[in-house]
């Protein structure tokens, strides 16, 4: 199974940012992992792609684990259709270059420089791109960080949803909490040093609606009584 599994999981810097943590991110579901800012999303992402090693425990992966950063990685001096033209021969993917443009509506960019797209249009290219990798397990760190409302529901519907029916493990981090607990299959919830999973369906129904401080501190309440 391509689960992603963390046993007894303890990191810190100067301070604890884990503590003993015990966790398994399922196939077939999208994750959304939320915490307060400086809680440690980023290192556990470090910790779950294994560029740092954590001081006791270990993780499990049960796949190649790839991780889409907020900062969008392409080949900058080519034009939108050589850089898809080029990663679909690099990753040997079955996609079609024309259907790609479609998708992600690249059709009026698709001649001009990468370095000269505006950050909305970066953002579309590398959502392009990352559509024609298949790894198992995939961690995205705010990679909706500079999309615009109606591009941000295309990532969560056609990219993470469609990642997690397709039996993939996926992890993302945002910022658009809000957005988050309506596309989420489960959060993570990362506080006092310790995972917490939370069924979106058992919290209240209005909860999307609240500003995000309510939200995270409602969230937070419900961690306490798990």
């Amino acid at each position: 199974m391509m689960m992603l599994k963390l046993t007894n999981i303890s990191f810190g810097y100067a301070q604890p940012i884990l503590n003993e943590v015990n966790f398994t991110f399922n196939p077939g579901r999208l994750y959304f992992l939320l915490a307060k800012n400086g809680a440690g999303k980023s290192t556990l992402f470090r910790l779950l792609t294994q560029d740092l090693k954590p001081e006791t425990g270990h993780v499990q992966a049960g796949g190649d684990v790839i991780l889409h950063r907020q900062t969008p990685v392409y080949f900058e001096d080519m034009t939108v259709k050589e850089n898809i033209e080029c990663f679909l021969e690099l990753l040997k993917s079955r996609k079609k270059y024309d259907d790609v443009k479609t998708k992600f509506a690249l059709g009026e960019i698709e001649s001009k420089v990468a370095r000269k797209l505006s950050g909305g249009e970066k953002q579309r290219l590398y959502l392009a791109i990352t559509e024609m990798s298949d790894d198992d397990i995939r961690l995205y760190d705010e990679a909706d960080a500079a999309l615009d409302a109606m591009t941000r529901t295309q990532y969560y519907s056609e990219v993470l949803q469609r990642d997690a029916a397709a039996g993939k493990t996926v992890i993302a981090i945002s910022h658009h909490i809000s957005e988050s607990l309506k596309y989420a299959d489960r959060i993570c919830f990362l506080a006092n040093q310790k995972l917490y999973e939370i069924d979106p369906a058992a919290l209240p129904p209005d909860l999307a609606d609240k500003n995000e401080d309510k939200i995270m501190e409602i969230l937070e309440k419900e961690c306490e009584a798990i």
